[in-house]
């Protein structure tokens, strides 16, 4: 190491071309993870190949959404739906410039919804910020410590959610109408996870039954005997504010959130689902079912995702969001992060994959 060190003082254009491939290598693999090259393994969206709604006009776009800084400043009244959940459709992102190919499902939320709603585009910054000033103390820790920073955004919408209340939605999700939940008393609403075709792996389905198991056996959750519900994702949720689900939501994720937890040791995209995706966020909805206290309502797929990329095309189109699945965030685990991580013995995961 102190005779590399030396070569690259005593030879100034070896360190010039040294200097060279390091950052020309941090900006190929930071295009990697987000997809940016044709050969970085992310799929076509179905945005592609799937027809809009029909009241879409990409001509002529809105701009009706609000910052995350703006919606915190934001003092007129919220209008509620008769569930409890307000009227607001919250989203994330980076910064406040979208990307080319989330332009179309941002821009639907944009027209589809009801000029009472509001529609906010929270800022990384801007989310960081509010975890850390008003997330549950016993969870801020946890939450300073994810390794992964798409941890932090999934825990940031279970925070918002709790905080606000309202919708929140991908961005790779399409509005293809204004959002109607069921007045059945229920006031946490999430959706199915889409479990066909190109869906939730069968793996992931098993990794959920068996953990039901486990903590029935632990008398955890409602037990065997009650309707064990769908495993749930959660890139479309909504709720009223202050409930109670999101403290066992958030309760589950403290108990994962150790970097000892044998969770935080799986493979990279299953460390992320186990502690705070959809895997996750399943077991805490089956924690959650059966409480006095709480009320789930699962959406279906069929209305609240729909099909993947061509299968749109042969199938009825989904009344309320389409999900397009970008699967952005998976790229943080995916092959070069995992080399970056193994060659410089996890020291600069998270500078490359962040």
């Amino acid at each position: 190491m102190q005779y590399a060190s030396s070569r690259l003082r005593s030879n100034p254009r070896l360190g010039f071309a040294a200097a060279v491939a390091i950052i020309g290598g941090y900006f190929f693999i930071r295009g990697w993870a987000l997809g940016l090259w044709p050969f970085s393994g992310h799929k076509k969206l179905s945005v592609d190949v799937c027809p809009g709604p029909d009241f879409l006009d990409m001509a002529t776009p809105r701009r009706r959404w609000i910052t995350g800084k703006d919606f915190m400043a934001y003092t007129k009244p919220i209008p509620v739906l008769p569930n409890g959940v307000p009227k607001i459709v919250h989203q994330t992102w980076m910064t406040h410039t979208v990307t080319a190919q989330h332009a179309r499902p941002f821009e639907s939320w944009e027209q589809c919804l009801p000029d009472d709603w509001l529609h906010v585009l929270w800022a990384d910054a801007e989310a960081d910020q509010f975890v850390l000033s008003q997330g549950p103390s016993a969870f801020v820790p946890t939450y300073q410590a994810y390794a992964h920073p798409i941890q932090k955004v999934d825990s940031f919408r279970y925070v918002l959610l709790d905080v606000y209340g309202g919708v929140y939605s991908d961005l790779d999700n399409e509005c293809m109408g204004p959002p109607e939940f069921p007045e059945t008393g229920c006031d946490v609403f999430l959706a199915e996870q889409y479990c066909e075709g190109k869906g939730c792996r069968e793996d992931q389905v098993t990794r959920y039954r068996q953990a039901v198991m486990k903590y029935a056996a632990e008398g955890r959750g409602p037990g065997l005997d009650a309707a064990i519900p769908n495993p749930v994702q959660n890139s479309l949720m909504a709720s009223s504010p202050n409930n109670k689900f999101w403290n066992v939501t958030l309760d589950l994720a403290v108990e994962r959130g150790p970097a000892t937890h044998p969770m935080q040791r799986m493979t990279g995209v299953q460390a992320i689902q186990s502690t705070t995706g959809v895997d996750m966020l399943s077991m805490a909805c089956y924690l959650g079912t059966g409480r006095p206290d709480i009320k789930i309502c699962e959406l279906p797929w069929t209305e609240w995702h729909g099909h993947y990329g061509e299968a749109c095309l042969t199938n009825s189109a989904p009344k309320f969001v389409r999900h397009h699945g970008s699967h952005i965030w998976k790229s943080a685990s995916g092959v070069g992060c995992m080399l970056i991580k193994y060659l410089t013995f996890n020291v600069y995961t998270h500078t490359f994959c962040g």
